[in-house]
């Protein structure tokens, strides 16, 4: 990631887009988006440089506004089951309580 910096810039990658949106953002193959320029250009050469394969973004939300996020990945196709996303999302309840 330190090699790969990532703007906060939602056409860029799907972590700006959970902190933009304030959704979580679950990417189940992240080979399957493709594209080296472009709004995947991002996931795409994490893919390929980092074995990233299923990624979960889950947004640090303070008073409805964006602060940062939380992000899982797995180096195997395998999705995230829901309670994994809702543990997660405790998890970055209590971050920002913290922060």
């Amino acid at each position: 990631m330190q090699a790969h910096p990532i703007p906060i810039d939602e056409k860029r990658s799907g972590s700006s887009r959970a902190v933009i949106n304030g959704e979580v953002y679950h990417l189940e193959d992240m080979r399957k988006v493709g594209g080296t320029v472009g709004p995947n250009a991002h996931q795409s050469r994490a893919a390929e440089t980092e074995g990233m394969r299923t990624y979960l973004a889950v947004p640090l939300m303070s008073n409805g506004i964006g602060i940062g996020y939380i992000g899982l990945y797995r180096t195997e196709v395998l999705p995230f089951a829901d309670d994994q996303i809702a543990l997660l999302g405790s998890f970055a309840d209590q971050a920002v309580i913290a922060i």
